[in-house]
């Protein structure tokens, strides 16, 4: 996902995210925030494309690798999207499901639906 590679772009250039709102505003005239990237960076945010444009420049890699497109398999890795929104959730930010705040239980229940559900398909695959 976007946020993942931006995270990892990010710390791989011992950045902080306050930092790198900094750079991106001072060079492309934005106006990002630490909040902004820290939700695209938490997955609970998609940028828009100008935004992708505007980040893979600053790092100097394609579009493509924050779209992670696989042209020739076009597949998603299931157990690293669950373990990354397990993962965002993990990060006590405010939590939206369908634009309605989550309270803290719901939030709760949810991360340990999706962790139950990552034990399961962690236990089928293994039995392949």
């Amino acid at each position: 996902m976007f946020g993942d590679v931006l995270h990892k772009l990010r710390t791989e250039k011992k950045l902080g995210m306050e930092k790198l709102a900094d750079e991106i505003n001072s060079k492309y005239g934005t106006t990002y925030s630490k909040s902004m990237i820290s939700r695209w960076e938490n997955n609970l945010s998609d940028p828009k494309m100008e935004t992708v444009r505007i980040m893979a420049d600053y790092f100097q890699v394609s579009i493509d690798l924050f779209l992670e497109l696989d042209q020739e398999t076009n597949t998603i890795d299931a157990a690293h999207e669950i373990q990354s929104l397990i993962n965002s959730l993990n990060m006590n930010n405010k939590i939206l499901f369908d634009g309605t705040d989550m309270h803290k239980e719901d939030v709760e229940a949810l991360k340990s639906s999706l962790e139950s559900t990552l034990r399961l398909f962690n236990h089928v695959s293994k039995r392949k």
